[in-house]
């Protein structure tokens, strides 16, 4: 076995174990310490504890990250082992002050440490392209979990609690072409992937009330010119980014006006949100738990028809 990342209680866990007759080999798959190790340190218990090397984040951090990645997969969020990473990185990084990338290595010895309560499974290929990723399984399974969400947190009576965001990009192609459809068809998307080169993008959310929150608008420019803020909806919120879409740091500069905005709304909150990489990181999640919001977000690739503020609102 090749040396590993264990921690020191582990690490003293096992030689107990080992001490009370636990046969080495199965203290060794129990918490990933070679034999070897085990059995120098019980012959000679004057030797140096914690021969692995020192983990980043210690058990109660990594724990912390565990449980903060079954929610977000609860949340509907496409954990793949980028993501993971990344996320991982940024808590690191919150955690010890210093700037980590956490590589494959770092997965592999986390997901080994903590493969009773994470693992890695294969995705299943289902039919590439928007137009198919919305199907009967994935609407039928969307409804269970947002009514799961409403009946467990008792928001079903409370849709001021309920709240809605999504950005309208308006872009700088602005031309669709006329199709031919069927009589009974009532809308047909272009696939366009977002190839057009700037947008002002308009974030706008709402409650299931009916309120509106003032819109944070994001114009193409790397610097926001004060005559771009006069003249709009009272309260409304103003950047810029190069490309004049909502990047992670201009999402967590909305979310925490988010937070501000509702801090006199009855808690919890529901946020529902488009799956896009902006939208999860661990300063949202951190500070959404913090404030008693929830978050849900849409399933991949089907905003066209399960997003209500792009299908009717902005229509």
């Amino acid at each position: 076995m090749k040396r590993g990342n264990y921690s020191k209680e582990d690490f003293l866990k096992a030689v107990d174990e080992y001490k009370k007759g636990v046969a080495s080999a199965q203290v060794t798959a129990k918490y990933n310490i070679p034999s070897s190790t085990i059995r120098n340190h019980k012959s000679n218990p004057t030797r140096k504890i914690g021969g692995g090397r020192p983990t980043i984040l210690n058990k109660d951090q990594e724990q912390y990250l565990v449980e903060l990645l079954k929610n977000l997969e609860i949340n509907g969020v496409r954990l793949t082992k980028s993501v993971v990473r990344k996320l991982a990185s940024e808590y690191a990084e919150h955690v010890t002050g210093k700037s980590l990338e956490l590589g494959r290595k770092w997965l592999l010895n986390f997901l080994t440490r903590w493969k009773s309560e994470l693992k890695l499974i294969r995705e299943e290929k289902i039919e590439s392209g928007r137009r198919n990723d919305f199907t009967e399984d994935v609407r039928r399974g969307w409804f269970e979990k947002l009514g799961g969400i409403l009946r467990t947190n008792n928001l079903i009576t409370k849709p001021h609690a309920i709240f809605n965001c999504c950005e309208s990009g308006f872009s700088d192609e602005t031309s669709c072409e006329w199709v031919m459809v069927s009589h009974g068809t009532k809308h047909a998307y272009e696939q366009c992937g977002g190839s057009a080169k700037n947008f002002t993008t308009s974030l706008i959310c709402g409650n299931a009330a009916g309120d509106i929150l003032p819109p944070f608008v994001i114009y193409a420019s790397k610097n926001l010119n004060p005559q771009w803020t006069v003249g709009g909806p009272p309260g409304s919120k103003f950047a810029s980014s190069e490309s004049g879409w909502i990047t992670k740091s201009l999402f967590v500069q909305w979310f925490k006006w988010f937070v501000e905005y509702t801090k006199d709304v009855s808690k919890p909150i529901l946020l529902l949100m488009d799956n896009h990489a902006c939208r999860i990181s661990i300063e949202v999640v951190e500070v959404a738990k913090e404030n008693q919001i929830l978050l849900l977000l849409l399933p991949p690739s089907c905003t066209h028809a399960l997003q209500l503020l792009h299908t009717v609102t902005f229509k």
